[in-house]
C-alpha cells in the first residue's frame, strides 16, 4: 500500500512539472509583418526588396516580395518595427511606428509612388485593428486585470 501512494505521489509530481516546464503547443509569443507591394494604379511590383527594422533592438531583417507583390516576416519578437522599400523608379517609403504584439498578425501594405529615389514618403499611421489575415484572436492581460476578476471561492 505504500509503494503505490508513493509511485502515485511521485507520477503525479512528474506530470505536474512535465506541465509547466512544456507550454501548451497553440501559445506563441511571435508575430508576424505581412503586407503587399504595390503600385499607384495598385498593380503588384515583385522582386522588391522590403527592409525591416525593431527600432529599439536595430534587429534588421530584409524579404523580396513574391510574384504576386506579397512579402512576410515571420516569427518577430513583440515590439515596434518600422519598414522600408527603395525601387528604382519610385520614391522611397517608410512606414514607422508598427506595434506588433504577441501572436498577432499586421498587415503593412505599400504603394510605391512615381519619383527619384531620394525622395521619400514618410507614413506614420495606426495599423488597422481588424485582422483580415487570421480567424484566431489574442491580447495581453496584465496582472491588475487578472487581480480584478471576481473569483469563486476567493479567500482572503
Amino acid at each position: 500500500m505504500h509503494c503505490n501512494r508513493f509511485s502515485v505521489t511521485v507520477l503525479s509530481v512528474l506530470a505536474v512539472l512535465c506541465l509547466t516546464v512544456f507550454p501548451a503547443s497553440g501559445q506563441t509569443l511571435k508575430g508576424t509583418i505581412l503586407g503587399t507591394v504595390t503600385d499607384a494604379t495598385h498593380a503588384v511590383i515583385p522582386g522588391v526588396a522590403v527592409n525591416m527594422v525593431e527600432v529599439n533592438t536595430n534587429f534588421r531583417r530584409t524579404e523580396t516580395s513574391n510574384d504576386s507583390g506579397f512579402f512576410a516576416f515571420a516569427n518577430l519578437d513583440p515590439g515596434t518595427y518600422r519598414i522600408d522599400v527603395e525601387q528604382a523608379g519610385f520614391r522611397k517609403i517608410v512606414r514607422s511606428g508598427i506595434a506588433l504584439e504577441a501572436n498577432t498578425t499586421v498587415r503593412v501594405d505599400l504603394e510605391l509612388a512615381p519619383g527619384d529615389v531620394t525622395q521619400t514618403v514618410e507614413v506614420m499611421s495606426e495599423v488597422s485593428a481588424l485582422k483580415t489575415d487570421r480567424a484566431d484572436t489574442g491580447g495581453t492581460i496584465e496582472s491588475q486585470q487578472l487581480n480584478s476578476l471576481p473569483m469563486m471561492n476567493h479567500r482572503t
